[in-house]
């Protein structure tokens, strides 16, 4: 299978075994692509060499693909090469799996697509019995699931790519001001202040919009970590297209960028800020990652419940049902005694202490 990608393809894309025309997938623990039927590693292209490519942030922000057309993802639907049965591309993902014969899938670029291409990918470099023997030591931490004794179902472990921006940007910005202070008089002086930040910055903003309930936890991603884009790495997982553009998401990361300057200078101002800033930002760059998650399907007791194992930390987060000790107690009774029996033998005592009472008042009045 190429990795070139042509517009004018129609077809679905898969990797074919030449020893027995099984189907291809990427394996973590070889880091490369392997038949599911006759354990061979396909022959290949070597991969991309060198880093991953990043792009002149200003320019595309001036003039984006994103900005020259309207990209609307759209479901697509393909004929699988191996069965011949439809195979059903959610919108916003172009890759994933035939329900018929399970033979992993991507499909050409469409029309519809995000403008822009991932530059690079980080494999997935933990297997799925590692990612189900990490999920089920997590699902028994009380830090963790927090199930206790009870059994977890791993129903499934789907392997998804999700996409990530990642920005750097220089940043030149010399700074003054006077804040003031109390000397050892009382008296309230001005202090000035003055300086210059020179930094390189660097940050990373989601991409897709799927899974946020538990991502923060595994952040922030090894997007460091990332090899030049090949399709290779994505046989055999679900991958999604960004649905955060260009524009969104560098807005997201600058205000974070701001935020750290303005501490520094904060900083150096005694908390409070300068009165003259003078920003310089050059060198802006930007790229977009994919993102190795396993997605698993597992139930408790019956029920289904959600979480997330990166694909080359092996960390887990999600959520879980909390086991029995996590519950409140019941109110304890004295035992044998029903609620009945509690309720008659204190309106008992309360008319013995009142017939006393009347009969010590009954004698002093005697007296």
């Amino acid at each position: 299978m190429s990795n070139t990608p042509d517009a004018t393809s129609t077809a679905a894309i898969w990797y074919a075994c030449g020893a027995c025309a099984g189907q291809g997938v990427w394996h973590p623990d070889r880091q490369d692509v392997v038949c599911v039927s006759c354990g061979a590693a396909i022959v290949l292209p070597p991969p991309p060499p060198g880093t991953v490519h990043t792009f002149d942030l200003v320019a595309h922000l001036r003039d984006a693909p994103e900005n020259r057309r309207t990209w609307t993802p759209q479901l697509v639907q393909l004929p699988c090469p191996m069965c011949g049965a439809a195979v059903d591309f959610a919108p916003a993902v172009w890759g994933t799996g035939c329900l018929a014969c399970g033979t992993p899938l991507l499909r050409p670029l469409q029309e519809g697509d995000a403008p822009l291409a991932p530059n690079g990918v980080v494999p997935f470099s933990v297997s799925e019995a590692d990612a189900g023997d990490r999920l089920r030591a997590w699902s028994t931490d009380p830090a963790g699931g927090r199930i206790g004794r009870d059994r977890m179902e791993i129903l499934s472990l789907q392997r998804t790519y999700l996409p990530y921006w990642r920005f750097s940007a220089h940043v030149h910005c010399p700074f003054r001001g006077v804040y003031q202070r109390i000397d050892r008089d009382g008296n309230t002086v001005d202090v000035a202040y003055d300086g210059a930040i020179d930094e390189e910055y660097g940050d990373t903003a989601r991409g897709a919009t799927s899974l946020t309930e538990h991502l923060w936890e595994l952040e922030p991603m090894p997007v460091g970590e990332a090899v030049p884009f090949d399709r290779r790495y994505l046989a055999g997982a679900t991958v999604e297209h960004y649905a955060v553009g260009l524009w969104d998401a560098w807005d997201d990361v600058h205000a974070r960028i701001d935020a750290k300057i303005n501490r520094t200078m904060r900083k150096a101002g005694d908390g409070s800020m300068p009165d003259d800033v003078w920003p310089t930002w050059s060198r802006q760059a930007g790229c977009l990652i994919l993102v190795p998650l396993y997605v698993p399907a597992y139930r408790v007791r019956g029920q289904p419940w959600q979480a997330v194992v990166h694909g080359t930390t092996a960390k887990v987060a999600g959520t879980a049902p909390r086991n029995e000790a996590d519950r409140p107690a019941p109110r304890r009774r004295r035992r044998g005694l029903p609620r009945a029996f509690d309720t008659a033998s204190g309106i008992l005592v309360l008319g013995i202490v009142a017939l006393a009472i009347w009969g010590a008042l009954r004698l002093l009045g005697g007296d």
